[in-house]
């Protein structure tokens, strides 16, 4: 038998994805388990251990028309005793999946691609998203229920892969330990501010350890509607910098080894909760009832719950709709870190 996951959302989505792999893995042991998505998160994939194949579905660049989208998906040659299981719902998606000819297509009853699906299950917007995507499961021929926090939904890593990623100029941290703070997000109103981060790293270092910064993006933030900007500490010996430094498969190295994880609602938060590290998740204009909260063992969200024009969208904007950012600078370095006690206890 082969599964076949088509998740090309977001890479929070993606790394929530795995879950689903780890209980089909558990369920079916002899099954080959294929996920499609995009270049950027296909690294994250192939670093676990219940994924046979990361196909890369480039639907911004080399598979962007619908006769590429077509021509991959046919290249996949799959048989019959094929089940595709599709968490999202985007119009492109369902043109690639129509043109897998799979005989059992399993989706979401709402989104594009409930009409090429053979199997629907209700989109719930109050469940986690891990256990949004488990749900899918439950419309299999043999269905498979379960929750994020059951023992088959616990997700494997290459551990050759965890250890060989890690960079080098850590290495002195491990002894020490350190804590992974993620200052990014892909929309500016989910972020917390270079200046508060600062602070909290100061005040980790303080308690003996290191702190490292990770992100994708540069070195500095614009902080709330201004035009101020705010420098990570770069002249620290017990704080490093690797924002922009590192790949994708180095950031899962790095927060595997961590002592815990300060981040905005971000991939990193999603990260660490497969990988149970401690996780301490500032939201601001969302809020963890949409489904992105952190699950490891111990972890804690931090939001300003008073506010009345919170949450104000899904996914974060590019600025404040009332020109605030009230929800993320009302929360204090101090509100974080009496927080932070309380997961790394």
């Amino acid at each position: 038998m082969t599964f076949v996951i088509i998740q090309t959302a977001f890479l929070g989505d993606v790394v929530l994805s795995m879950p689903m792999c780890a209980a089909l893995r558990n369920t079916h042991p002899n099954a080959k388990i294929i996920v499609v998505t995009t270049p950027s998160a296909a690294p994250f994939v192939e670093m676990v251990s219940d994924v046979d194949v990361v196909i890369q579905f480039d639907k911004r660049g080399k598979h962007r028309t619908l006769r590429a989208s077509a021509e991959l998906a046919r290249s996949l040659s799959l048989d019959q005793d094929t089940v595709v299981i599709v968490p999202h719902r985007s119009f492109r998606t369902a043109h690639f999946v129509r043109n897998l000819h799979s005989p059992e297509v399993v989706t979401y009853k709402m989104g594009f691609t409930r009409f090429i699906a053979r199997k629907t299950v209700t989109y719930n917007r109050r469940m986690h998203d891990a256990d949004r995507q488990l749900s899918l499961l439950k419309a299999l021929s043999a269905p498979i229920v379960c929750t994020k926090s059951d023992q088959i939904a616990r997700v494997a890593f290459k551990k050759e892969m965890i250890t060989s990623e890690f960079p080098v100029s850590l290495s002195d941290s491990l002894a020490r330990g350190y804590v992974v703070l993620a200052p990014e997000s892909a929309w500016n109103t989910k972020k917390w501010g270079i200046s508060r981060y600062n602070e909290v790293a100061k005040q980790i270092v303080e308690m003996g350890l290191n702190v490292v910064f990770v992100g994708a993006g540069t070195e500095t933030q614009t902080e709330t509607q201004t035009e101020t900007q705010t420098e990570i500490i770069n002249d620290h010996p017990h704080v490093h910098n690797l924002c922009g430094k590192t790949s994708l498969k180095q950031l899962v190295s790095i927060i595997a080894h961590a002592r815990a994880v300060v981040c905005n609602d971000s991939a990193p938060v999603h990260i660490a909760s497969l990988l149970n590290v401690p996780t301490l998740a500032v939201f601001g204009p969302t809020i963890p009832e949409f489904g992105f909260a952190p699950f490891a063992e111990k972890s804690v969200v931090l939001g300003n719950s008073a506010l009345k024009c919170r949450p104000c969208s899904i996914h974060g904007t590019a600025t404040c709709p009332i020109n605030t950012h009230e929800c993320m600078t009302s929360i204090t370095s101090v509100q974080v870190m009496t927080k932070f006690y309380d997961i790394f206890a």
